[in-house]
């Protein structure tokens, strides 16, 4: 019985460096675009002077 010829067997998955970098850039825009949104939230809910929350009609 003859067998098939395999390609190279064991060599580890290695990205190259266009794509960590792309993914590591990713996961700082993620995490800077969540900061600032809490950001936000905070502003809109709580008043700068007095530091209580807005009151609902």
């Amino acid at each position: 019985m003859s067998r098939m010829r395999q390609g190279p067997v064991n060599i580890p998955f290695r990205p190259n460096a266009r794509a960590i970098a792309f993914r590591d850039m990713t996961f700082l825009l993620i995490v800077t675009g969540v900061l600032l949104l809490m950001r936000l939230v905070n502003e809109l809910y709580y008043r700068r002077s007095e530091g209580l929350p807005i009151e609902s009609a």
